[in-house]
């Protein structure tokens, strides 16, 4: 059964792209960051979340945003997904309660 095209007109195409897509791929190689460079980077962006509840539903956040004294903190939902608890957050500098919004 005939369709009405031909697989090989597609092979400049392909080829074409796949040069594009090498030659990106090679132009600008990754380099991998020290254990060092890594924590220097994670330690003070990274947050325990604790909820005063329930010891065991806590969780962990990355801070993305800062706005004068409100910091904000992505986290998965489930961590905070109770309205009625209270967080405790805790950063590599200082132990806070705060008030999560979500």
């Amino acid at each position: 059964m005939n369709l009405g095209f031909n697989r090989s007109n597609y092979l400049p195409g392909i080829i074409a792209g796949t040069v594009a897509v090498a030659t990106i791929a090679i132009g600008e190689p990754a380099m991998a960051k020290t254990a060092r460079e890594v924590a220097r980077i994670a330690v003070p962006t990274t947050v325990q979340i604790n909820n005063t509840l329930a010891s065991d539903k806590g969780g962990s956040g990355v801070i993305i945003a800062k706005k004068g004294k409100i910091y904000t903190v992505l986290t998965a939902n489930h961590v905070v997904i109770n309205p009625n608890s209270e967080y405790v957050i805790v950063t590599s500098k200082v132990i806070s309660e705060k008030e999560i919004t979500s």
